[in-house]
Order: C-alpha cells, then structure tokens, then sequence
C-alpha cells in the first residue's frame, strides 16, 4: 500500500462506493458538509486522485463530479465548516508532500463566511 493511501484510509471512514447516483443517495445524507475523495480502485485498494469538501451538502458536491472519470468515492462527514477546511487541507497537503498524483491544481479555498481561518499546513 502506498503511504498517501494509508493516510487516506485512516482518515476518511465512508467508502469506497461506486461513483454513481445510486450509490451517492444511498451512503450520503443531504445537506450535510463533510468531506470526499475520488479516484478508483487497483488491485483491491482505493487509489485517490481528488480531495474535496463541501460546506453545505456533501450528497449534491459528490454528484458534480460523476462524469469526470473517477470511479469511486470516499467521505466522511463534518463537524464544522472549519473542520471541513482542516480536513480538505490535509488531504491537499499529503498529495503534494508525498509527491502523490493529485488533480487537485490549487489550494483549498477557505470558506465563505469564514476568511480569517488560515490553512494548518501553510499558513495561507
């Protein structure tokens, strides 16, 4: 198992489901915020390649990525929009410390009604 892997494991508890409709409506409750990676699977084990969030509904987040050619999906749910963020930045983090493949071609975005918070990893 590669090392980002484990570390993706270790921190997001939901999944790997197929990236379908289906399967969003039946794991994912709405409107909910959390957390989601998206990439596939290989040789049994889950290989991510996009880390995201959503600070309002997880379910519709989730659904927007369908027809971008990920085949399965991960998630974990949210306490908070800065727990969210914490979380999207860590995963963004250990791609890029780890030199892991990443579609990922920016920073997180802080949130909305949030913009005094300040990425754990960077500082940003």
């Amino acid at each position: 198992m590669k090392p980002a892997s484990k570390l993706w494991f270790d921190s997001i508890r939901h999944g790997p489901y197929p990236l379908t409709n289906q399967d969003i409506d039946k794991h994912v409750a709405k409107k909910c915020l959390g957390n989601h990676l998206l990439g596939s699977i290989a040789n049994g084990e889950f290989i991510p390649r996009y880390a995201g969030r959503s600070d309002s509904d997880l379910n519709r987040r989730i659904k927007e990525h369908i027809h971008e050619g990920y085949g399965h999906f991960k998630f974990d749910y949210a306490k908070s929009v800065i727990d969210a963020y914490n979380s999207e930045c860590k995963h963004y983090h250990t791609f890029k410390d780890l030199n892991e493949p990443c579609d990922n071609d920016r920073h997180p975005d802080k949130p909305d009604d949030q913009p005094h918070v300040k990425c754990p990893y960077c500082k940003i």
